[in-house]
């Protein structure tokens, strides 16, 4: 089956599919409870935000209110308390997290170590704010290749019994996203980002005409920990999370390489998936997390944000994490392997089946509620595949084995 042909000749067939249509189990409907005063605040802050000059959402301790979440999947349902607040930074526009006042992008977190579809933390948003189909997509096929990533589906939404329609769930960064993919629980870990949105708040706000991010400096930025709980001396979790954010403080101060850093194979598997899909958003620095895994005790990348814009590959991008990289001799070795396997993986049957099944059954979910999704093609990410060969062997000529990082 040709996705692409099947997309062209089915899109006005599959208009006429409704909710009822959709079994359960693939399609969970999830019901938020929320009194007037809470959803009131919400739209409070949302208005807020949107009245500035520079539409920027700082969230802040203050913005959880309180509500009551039923999740049906089919089976037994499942109620909880739960705690939501708005998310997302950029919010205005065809791509803002808050353009759409029925469609809000909401993070939540379960109360009491309780979870819905094992999950304890995740966010809901609108499936345009990643691409439709397309975060979903390129997220299955970095599990398919055993790099960690959050999960990712579509679930239909309630609020108080009235419709919103269908949104992404997005898990976030925590325990149950780790040991879900068969890893052994350690800390995950960030640059923190929030200094900079805080910054560039200001700039765009109240600094008349000037539209910029802030112009502070990697360095400037605190490595965050996401779930950290409380420290206790010489207990196996602290020891871990400490041992992580001190690996990848002493990579951004420049006091160990990359190399003794990273998991260099997965580093690379990642970053090649990364740019077939044109997920270079995903390749900043204020969106890359890590996994510190307490085996090998390196840090793994874990995608997030990708924003994928698939299209016929004609550059490359390394980003923070990768500059020095890209140098290594040991990491050209992976990733001419992992350009081997991830060819021999695309071009067989077993993965263009499972691929085209995927995309199939998201495009049928999403026009339920009239989104149409992105036609991905399996012959474009075929086709970046084969150039990618070429314009890794550019890179690395460009910048020499062991000798100064490239730009980022």
């Amino acid at each position: 089956l040709d996705i692409d042909k099947y997309l062209q000749s089915k899109t006005k067939d599959l208009s006429y599919l409704n909710r009822s249509s959709i079994p359960i189990n693939e399609l969970p409907i999830l019901r938020i409870y929320m009194t007037d005063g809470a959803i009131g605040k919400l739209h409070k802050k949302r208005n807020e935000v949107l009245s500035q000059g520079g539409p920027l959402l700082i969230a802040s301790d203050d913005d959880w209110v309180s509500a009551r979440i039923i999740a049906d999947n089919g089976g037994a349902k499942k109620k909880v308390n739960a705690v939501i607040r708005l998310k997302g930074d950029w919010v205005g526009g065809d791509g803002g997290h808050l353009t759409d006042v029925r469609k809000l992008s909401m993070r939540i977190k379960i109360s009491k170590n309780q979870h819905l579809f094992g999950i304890r933390k995740f966010s809901v948003h609108r499936p345009a704010v990643r691409g439709n189909d397309g975060e979903a997509l390129m997220l299955d096929m970095m599990r398919y290749m055993n790099v960690l990533a959050p999960r990712y589906f579509f679930v239909d939404v309630r609020i108080n019994d009235m419709l919103v329609g269908i949104m992404a769930l997005e898990e976030h960064f925590s325990k149950e996203l780790v040991e879900a993919q068969s890893r052994r629980w350690g800390s995950i870990i960030a640059i923190d980002e929030d200094l900079l949105m805080q910054h560039t708040f200001l700039n765009l706000n109240f600094v008349k005409g000037f539209w910029t991010l802030s112009n502070m400096a990697i360095h400037d930025y605190p490595v965050k920990i996401f779930r950290p709980g409380k420290f206790v001396p010489e207990t196996v979790e602290s020891q871990h999370g400490a041992k992580a954010v001190s690996l990848l403080r002493d990579y951004v101060d420049r006091r160990v390489p990359a190399s003794q850093t990273f998991d260099l194979n997965l580093m690379s598997r990642w970053w090649i998936i990364n740019v077939l899909w044109g997920g270079f958003h995903g390749l900043t620095w204020n969106n890359q997390r890590f996994y510190f895994n307490p085996i090998s005790e390196r840090l793994e990348p874990i995608p997030f944000d990708n924003d994928p814009s698939l299209e016929v590959l004609k550059t490359l991008s390394s980003g923070f994490a990768l500059v020095s990289l890209v140098n290594n001799p040991l990491f050209r070795e992976f990733t001419k392997k992992n350009i081997e396997e991830i060819s021999y993986t695309l071009n067989s049957n077993r993965f263009q089946d499972w691929f085209i099944s995927r995309q199939t059954d998201y495009a049928k979910l999403l026009s339920i509620d009239n989104i149409q999704a992105s036609s991905v093609s399996l012959e474009v990410l075929k086709e970046n595949l084969e150039r990618l060969p070429f314009l890794v062997n550019k890179l690395f000529s460009e910048s020499p084995a062991n000798g100064k990082p490239i730009n980022s």
